[in-house]
């Protein structure tokens, strides 16, 4: 009975080890199959290296176009800015004092004026009222300083118009 069972022990180990866990027969592996999968694993190394170099490859252009196109465009902006330029005034505002600057080459455009007086201050328009101007009137644009200045110059267009 002992060497029933062990026979019934070692068949039946036989038989799974012939299957794997999802019921399906175990694939023997041979010298073969073993050559094709490390030669599969090499290529892809291969692979993955050269895509890595590719990639420092662009990166490095990218970069070296980057900073080409960033010299060019501050030498096109050097250029204009010695095209535009030329003698320039210059206005320098400080805590201390305002200086408007000319090159020596080039006259003051400016001719000396007088200065320009203010206006002179405009009195209410409405009879016996002599303070300042605030508003004007909507109907006939006189100067009025208050809404019972306003009531008064304005003229009265019709019924239920105050």
């Amino acid at each position: 009975s002992l060497s029933l069972s062990l026979s019934l022990f070692l068949s039946f180990s036989l038989f799974f080890s012939t299957f794997c866990a999802a019921g399906r027969k175990a694939k023997e592996v041979t010298e073969e199959v073993l050559a094709r999968r490390s030669e599969m694993a090499r290529k892809r190394r291969l692979k993955q290296q050269k895509q890595q170099e590719e990639m420092k490859k662009q990166t490095v252009q990218k970069l070296i176009t980057k900073q080409s196109t960033r010299r060019k465009d501050e030498e096109k902006e050097r250029e204009v800015s010695r095209r535009i330029l030329g003698p320039c005034e210059r206005y320098l505002q400080t805590a201390a004092s305002v200086s408007l600057s000319y090159p020596v080459e080039m006259h003051f455009p400016l001719r000396s004026q007088p200065p320009i007086q203010p206006p002179l201050p405009v009195h209410c328009s409405a009879p016996g009222c002599a303070a300042m101007k605030k508003y004007s009137c909507s109907s006939n644009g006189h100067p009025v300083c208050s809404l019972a200045c306003y009531k008064v110059m304005r003229p009265v267009t019709g019924p239920g118009k105050a």
